[in-house]
């Protein structure tokens, strides 16, 4: 940017970061799935529209495509290994990656999820506070040394959220009428979000595989689209 500026800089250097996380997430991905699974999760990932809905833009949101991708490596490094000090060091990693955008609500749950279900209770702890730690440290520099205000019109909603789930005994005819519309917006997102070809591909996928049984989701799979339906 303070070569080219602002604009010119921030669309060059958001289209940079967008490709190298988009060949770094395919060589790694290779480890865990395959050269077959690789090309076919590449063209997925190169015909999907939403992958460039932010890339080349100069602003903060274009770290949301590369930092699911790095991410869900993460999630996959989680589920393979067995050693804590991996453990610990693909956390932070993925703790760093979570200071770019709020993506810890999504992945975070998902990570003690994929160490749960194979019952690795101290590997989950120890995720857990290696993804917080980064975010904590940083909110606390910029609390106490920067003197910046953490309550803004982003961060409120979280608090708004949670303290609706705690009090939902309080309003149940308030809750009622939310959630009336909640199955046609959640099928209007589903199919939207992913510019329709994607999800009736997916769903294809699910039909097929009822009769042929031949793919088989991971723990990782399963609590991101757990997660994504929730």
């Amino acid at each position: 940017m303070k070569i080219w500026g602002f604009e010119i800089g921030g669309a060059i250097g958001s289209l940079v970061i967008n490709t190298a996380a988009f060949v770094v997430f395919l060589g790694l991905l290779r480890r865990f799935i395959g050269t077959r699974g690789t090309i076919f999760a590449g063209w997925l990932l190169a015909l999907y529209p939403g992958a460039a809905y932010w890339g080349g833009l100069p602003y903060v949101y274009s770290i949301i495509f590369p930092a699911c991708l790095l991410l869900t490596v993460g999630l996959l490094a989680l589920r393979a290994t067995d050693s804590l000090a991996r453990t610990a060091w693909v956390s932070l990693l993925m703790g760093v990656a979570y200071l770019g955008y709020d993506l810890i609500v999504f992945f975070l749950p998902v990570s003690l999820f994929v160490l749960i279900a194979r019952r690795r209770w101290s590997a989950a702890g120890l995720a857990a506070l290696c993804q917080i730690a980064p975010l904590a440290i940083w909110l606390y520099f910029l609390s106490h040394y920067l003197h910046q205000n953490l309550n803004n019109s982003n961060s409120a909603v979280f608090g708004v959220v949670l303290n609706s789930y705690l009090h939902v005994t309080s309003d149940l005819a308030g809750w009622w009428r939310i959630a009336q519309p909640a199955p046609g917006i959640a099928l209007n997102t589903f199919f939207g979000s992913g510019f329709f070809f994607l999800p009736a591909l997916f769903l294809l996928v699910l039909a097929v595989n009822a009769v042929t049984a031949r793919i088989r989701f991971t723990s990782v799979e399963v609590g991101l689209l757990g997660l994504g339906a929730a």
